[in-house]
This record gives structure tokens, sequence and C-alpha cells, in this order.
């Protein structure tokens, strides 16, 4: 009874670390914090370090002692931390670093309200309710960063398919299964000159081009076969020593380098 009482107040203690270490709001999680956030990352730094005990608890009962001697390939600290997520998220609902990327990640690969919200009753994701309010918290970053943006940028367009359930009230004016159309995006120019984005040049040179020939616009110059011939070398090269048996002991040498082409100028 001594030592189940002891083991149960360290685990109680180390969930008590994880849950800190996972904790936070709706209104932490930006596009920033998504595009720096990794998975092996948040596990290995806010849980394997933070519950060592039941961790090893865990991957005792995940694996026998005869699987973890021969088996090198499968490992189950994986499944074994987001086991610890799960209950850190049963224990505080604020405990979301791992279920919202979770979350955002199964919403974008076309999971349902209902699958979300099994995964939620799970520990997994947070309530599709919360998704929603996350969207439009996510949303309003993005449009406050458009405007208050005073970098150069650059507006693109591109496609979007938006499929709708089936079961959408079948009528005349109801919308079809699958809407497409195009949106608009704002990229950052990164290290952009606004003197090399003037649209007068551009169209001043565009008025007196003169027209394309053969020889001297769409032949390839020596220096450009020169460099397809290398290019085409080292890839033959890579294919022989990655497929065939006979080359499975040669390594890589430092010379089957890519030459360098179209250098970027200085301070791009």
């Amino acid at each position: 009874p001594h030592a189940v009482a002891y083991i149960s107040l360290t685990v109680s203690n180390e969930m008590d670390a994880v849950k800190e270490a996972l904790r936070g709001t709706l209104d932490s999680v930006t596009p920033q914090f998504l595009l720096t956030w990794d998975l092996s990352t948040t596990i290995q730094d806010k849980v394997a370090r933070k519950a060592p005990i039941l961790q090893h608890i865990l991957r005792c009962a995940s694996q026998t002692e005869c699987a973890i001697e021969r088996n090198k390939i499968k490992d189950s600290s994986t499944a074994c931390n987001v086991i610890i997520t799960q209950l850190a998220s049963q224990c505080s609902h604020h405990s979301i670093f791992l279920t919202v990327p979770f979350t955002l990640f199964v919403w974008t690969n076309g999971a349902s309200k209902q699958t979300i919200e099994a995964l939620y009753k799970c520990g997994l994701c947070i309530s599709f309710t919360s998704l929603l309010t996350l969207l439009e918290k996510l949303a309003a970053h993005c449009l406050e960063h458009a405007q208050v943006a005073r970098q150069p940028h650059m507006m693109c367009y591109d496609n979007i398919n938006i499929s709708t359930l089936i079961f959408v009230e079948q009528r005349s004016d109801a919308p079809t299964k699958v809407q497409s159309g195009t949106f608009a995006i704002l990229y950052e120019v990164r290290n952009g000159n606004r003197d090399h984005m003037r649209l007068s040049p551009m169209l001043n040179r565009a008025l007196n081009a003169t027209p394309l020939t053969f020889n001297t616009d769409v032949r390839p110059t020596l220096n450009q076969m020169s460099s397809f011939l290398s290019q085409l070398r080292i890839h033959i090269i890579d294919i022989l020593l990655e497929t065939c048996s006979n080359f499975k002991n040669y390594e890589r040498p430092d010379v089957l380098q890519h030459s360098e082409r179209r250098k970027m100028p200085e301070g791009y």
C-alpha cells in the first residue's frame, strides 16, 4: 500500500507539471505559434521530461520486455506521451498546446464535426465549438497582420473547391455539392526593394521589347548546356547509388554537389 501511495503521489505531481507545461488559452494560439509548433519538440520538452515515471509505467504496459529487446523499429514512446497529454486534457481543459494543433490538423484533412467531438471526448481534440472560436481568432490575426503590413507584399490568386455535406436539403435553389472558385492571398516580399516593383519601368520595357527569336531567346547557351549536363550526370549517379545493389557500399562524395545557378543578389 505504501508503494502504491508513493507512486500515485509521484504521478500526480508529474501530471501537475505536464498540465502547467501544456497550459494555454485560445488567445495564445496565433499563426506565429502554429508556424513554429513541432510535435516532437512539444512531446519531448513538455511531456517526456515532465513525467518520466508515468512514461516508464506506460511503456511497460505497452510493450513486453521481449518486444523492447527485439523490436528496434516500433517504438511506443509517442503513443505513451500522447496518452499523457490525453490525461492532462482530462484533468484540465486549459492543456491545449497539443490538442489545438491536432484539432486543426484533423479539421484541415476533412474530419467531420462528429469525428472531432468524438476525439474531444477522448482528450485528443478541443470541442467543435472551441474550434470555430479558434478559427475566428486566427482569421482576425491574419487580417490584422495583412492590414498593418507596411512592408512590400504581393497578391496572388488560388483555386478553391468546397464540398458540402450530403445532408444538404435537396431543393431547386440549394447549393451544389461542390462549389469552385478563387480567392486572393497576400504574400510578404522578404527584403523587397520598392524601386524594383515600380510599374512604369515594366510597362516601358514591355512596349519597347523586341520580338523573340530562337537563336537568341530560346536556344540554350553554352553555359546553360554545361550546367544541364552537370546536373544530369549528378542525377544519374544518385539514382545508381540509391537503386543499384552494386553501389550500395559507396558513399556520396562531395563532388556530387549541384552547381550554383542564379545566385541571389546581396541583401536578399
